[in-house]
């Protein structure tokens, strides 16, 4: 995951290439409970997209997703969610070209480390 993606500065993002699909993760460290993610898309976004969690980086399950994404902030509430690992896969792009998130973080409010 680009380390601005999960760093906390809303005037820092990660940027997709300007291709279909791209995703990003990022390694929790440990197994938790996910109840929340909050995504603050830039001017570009993904029109379709979901988030999925592992517990090994390898097998993943999908835990909320939409095909009417519109940009700006997305709270999604997860109920029931684990993982080590957080991904969101974008599946489509929004109609401005490459996906934009700025400061995505996971719903335990600690600072999640970036990893590249």
């Amino acid at each position: 995951m680009g380390a601005h993606a999960v760093d906390g500065d809303p005037a820092t993002r990660w940027g997709s290439a300007y291709a279909d699909p791209q995703w990003t993760s990022v390694d929790l460290g440990v197994v938790r409970a996910l109840t929340r993610v909050r995504l603050r898309w830039k001017v570009a976004y993904a029109r379709a997209y979901r988030v999925e969690t592992s517990t090994d980086g390898a097998s993943w399950t999908t835990v909320w997703s939409t095909t009417t994404g519109d940009g700006g902030v997305d709270e999604l509430t997860l109920s029931g969610a684990t993982g080590r690992h957080l991904r969101i896969d974008g599946t489509q792009r929004g109609p401005t070209g490459a996906t934009r998130c700025g400061s995505c973080r996971s719903g335990d409010h600690r600072r999640v480390p970036a990893r590249q």
